[in-house]
């Protein structure tokens, strides 16, 4: 399930000067059997070598990155499969041993990936429409973009249901379409762009700062909302993007709860774990988890319900929160917490 381009990889072509300098960017655009990366995965690659982003590693990287190279010297597209046999994955101590197809495109216009970074401003979803296949080599590599309100500028009949509903869910995909004109069938890469994800951590003691430093490692934006000055500072919190310290009340006032937020609440007492699941629960975030036992859940939740919190909302909270591996530690409490976000991050919930 491909969630986003790599920011990284972003940033690097909205700042080419495509006068001065040339790109390769190699997106997988299938899968079949086992393989280190997902359909979606992108690398961006130079004339000299240089590359930002990842496509797997090993050799199957570095033979995208040949290919690459060799699409730079002529200047045109195409799909390379890349086949990780047993013997070449057991030689690079990968467990694959799948196949993978990589849509390589020379970096002509930057205008497209404008439009992304504009909408990842405004901290919202794109989907990005890329001619792949045709028996028209000129339309090859151009590219189109609906949003999650299904406007857009493919120029053909509508995108079927099917491929729209996909996408709202964030799952990339080869489709076949259409394409005006004469121009027959096409194979189009369907790909959600989604922003930077937002991890909001409710709380700012030894289980969130482990959590903030983790998750330092991971495609985060990472707020911590604390009303102890003692927690809520940069000491505690080295990678933390932002740190508020102030009420938890006031602060998830004025914190833009959205599709693309995952929430963690770890405060210091059932209190006030209590007033933050109410003021999140209603949200359209995409993951609420709470800290806590069994007991301590059950009676949080009846207490809510007798408040009138909808009891179908309280089933959708993950509480106890984190996948259950035996956790104790705060560092090992992190560590369940994040896989169970990567699980349902990555649609494997």
């Amino acid at each position: 399930m491909a969630k986003r381009m790599n920011e990284k990889v972003l940033q690097e072509l909205v700042g080419l000067d495509l006068e001065k300098e040339q790109a390769a960017l190699a997106t997988i655009i299938r899968t079949a059997g086992s393989t280190p990366r997902n359909v979606g995965a992108q690398m961006l690659v130079f004339p000299d070598g240089r590359t930002v982003g990842t496509i797997g590693g090993g050799c199957g990287e570095a033979e995208v990155k040949r290919a690459a190279l060799m699409s730079l010297d002529s200047g045109k597209h195409c799909i390379h499969r890349v086949s990780l046999d047993s013997t070449v994955a057991a030689d690079e101590g990968m467990v694959c041993g799948g196949n993978m197809d990589v849509f390589i495109e020379t970096i002509r216009d930057l205008a497209p990936f404008q439009r992304i970074a504009d909408y990842w401003q405004k901290k919202e979803t794109i989907v990005s429409l890329t001619i792949v296949g045709s028996n028209k080599e000129e339309i090859i590599g151009q590219r189109f973009f609906f949003d999650l309100e299904g406007k857009g500028n493919w120029p053909g009949p509508l995108l079927p249901a099917q491929v729209e509903e996909q996408a709202r869910r964030g799952l990339s995909r080869l489709v076949d379409l259409h394409w005006p004109e004469g121009g027959g069938e096409v194979k189009v890469f369907v790909h959600p762009l989604l922003p930077v994800a937002n991890l909001l951590i409710l709380g700012a003691g030894y289980v969130g700062q482990a959590l903030a430093r983790l998750a330092g490692e991971l495609d985060f934006k990472i707020t911590v909302v604390d009303d102890r000055a003692e927690f809520a500072n940069r000491h505690s919190l080295p990678t933390a993007d932002e740190i508020i310290c102030d009420s938890f009340s006031r602060a998830l006032s004025r914190y833009p709860l959205t599709a693309n937020t995952y929430v963690v609440i770890v405060t210091r007492g059932h209190r006030s774990d209590g007033e933050c699941l109410k003021l999140v629960i209603d949200s359209p975030a995409a993951y609420v988890g709470m800290i806590g036992s069994r007991r301590k859940v059950k009676a949080l939740f009846e207490n809510l319900a007798e408040q009138g919190v909808s009891r179908e909302l309280l089933k959708t909270v993950h509480s106890p929160i984190g996948l259950d591996i035996g956790a104790e530690t705060p560092a090992e409490i992190a560590v369940s917490i994040l896989a169970e976000i990567i699980q349902v991050r990555r649609g494997h919930n």
